[in-house]
């Protein structure tokens, strides 16, 4: 009898750590859903603030020319894509601490691409009194279209706080008709995207 006993509450102490596994990677996924719904926020958030510069007039940012902190890197695409003179690339700085929040833009820099291909770099300075060490700090960047949104990151890339430091590649991907990140199909080509 107590073989039975044994038997059965160790079989009920197996469900309930199945059950808490099953309940952690619930949490997670929404955990990450929230993250991503954040980093798409904060590309997307004040674009329609931020000015844009004239064609022509692409905003080149060196080394040089930026006297104090500054996140520094390169946007590229995950496929070889060859983007039109009109494409728009913004690269942005977020605060995305606060999940319930929209992302707080620290800096964000807008500019067209006139014909040269990926990968673009770029020198994003920021007022480090703006950031406060507890902060998650989150570098996204996006590529519209003739307005439309074409690429974006999908990924949280966190820098200057937790060691992540200001030097951060991004890799961009295709977004689809309903605004999801997807992989490059016939029909997203259409959008002035061409093949290399």
């Amino acid at each position: 009898m107590s073989a039975v006993v044994n038997r059965i509450l160790y079989s009920a102490s197996g469900n309930k750590n199945k059950r808490k596994e099953t309940e952690l990677m619930k949490l997670w996924k929404i955990v990450g859903g929230v993250l991503m719904t954040a980093t798409v926020a904060g590309c997307s958030s004040n674009a329609a603030d931020v000015p844009t510069p004239a064609p022509g007039n692409q905003v080149t940012a060196d080394a040089s020319q930026i006297s104090g902190p500054a996140v520094r890197g390169s946007v590229n695409l995950r496929q070889r894509i060859a983007l039109p003179p009109n494409a728009e690339v913004t690269v942005t700085l977020a605060d995305v601490s606060l999940a319930d929040a929209p992302a707080r833009v620290l800096s964000q820099k807008v500019f067209r691409t006139d014909g040269k291909q990926p990968p673009y770099n770029f020198v994003l300075p920021y007022n480090p009194q703006d950031i406060q060490p507890n902060q998650r700090i989150n570098l996204s960047a996006a590529i519209k279209i003739d307005g439309r949104l074409v690429f974006i990151t999908d990924t949280l890339n966190e820098v200057v706080n937790n060691n992540a430091g200001t030097q951060k590649d991004l890799v961009l991907v295709p977004v689809s008709a309903d605004g999801a990140a997807t992989v490059l199909s016939e029909k997203s080509k259409s959008v002035g995207a061409s093949p290399l």
